[in-house]
């Protein structure tokens, strides 16, 4: 990559905006190397799933098994604990 390494996570970043364009903000949010899947049900989020693992295979991206979490109702995501109900500062 010519732009050196400082602007590597960046690149990913537009990278995978791009990939992913026809899900994002809608089903997937993507934070430099964090991907969220989102969904309202559980039926929805098992197709919205299928969308996104059919675009890494297509797009030849891997994920790492050990970073990854499925079926979550709430979790901790850049600084927040976001839930079903509310989205609260985490100290």
């Amino acid at each position: 990559m010519s732009f050196g390494l400082k602007n590597v996570g960046a690149i990913y970043q537009q990278a995978t905006t791009t990939l992913l364009h026809d899900m994002m903000h809608w089903d997937v949010e993507v934070y430099v190397y964090d991907m969220i899947v989102k969904s309202r049900d559980r039926g929805d989020h098992l197709a919205t799933l299928g969308c996104f693992f059919e675009m890494i295979r297509r797009y030849k991206l891997r994920l790492n098994p050990k970073k990854c979490t499925f079926g979550e109702t709430f979790g901790k995501l850049l600084g927040y604990i976001i839930s079903k109900r509310s989205i609260e500062c985490w100290d």
